[in-house]
């Protein structure tokens, strides 16, 4: 394996994987970030900034008025009517968006 030299800095917020290749040799995955620490990191210059990683500060998607499982029971009659209407000849009910 090579040798790598790293700051005190990069050290305390960056680690390393190590693993078993396929080939039983002993492989290596430097420079890995934990997502709590990648904001410190940025900041030090460690790692370039990122504007899609995520974080507690993040906006999160607003959360639907219908449940997940009514979600799904109304995609499941949307398409049940859209195949009936497909051997009925109803155009109208063949489109391909389902609008749930």
């Amino acid at each position: 394996m090579e040798q790598k030299v790293y700051s005190d800095d990069q050290k305390a917020l960056a680690g390393a994987f190590l693993y078993i290749t396929y080939h039983g040799e002993l492989g290596a995955t430097y420079g890995m970030i934990k997502p709590e620490n990648r904001p410190e990191a940025e900041d030090a210059g460690i790692c370039a900034k990122n504007a899609y990683h995520t974080s507690s500060s993040a906006v999160e998607k607003p959360k639907s008025a219908y449940s997940a499982a009514l979600t799904t029971d109304l995609r499941g009659a949307n398409r049940l009517a859209r195949q009936a209407g497909a051997g009925a000849g109803r155009a109208d009910l063949r489109s391909g968006a389902e609008h749930v």
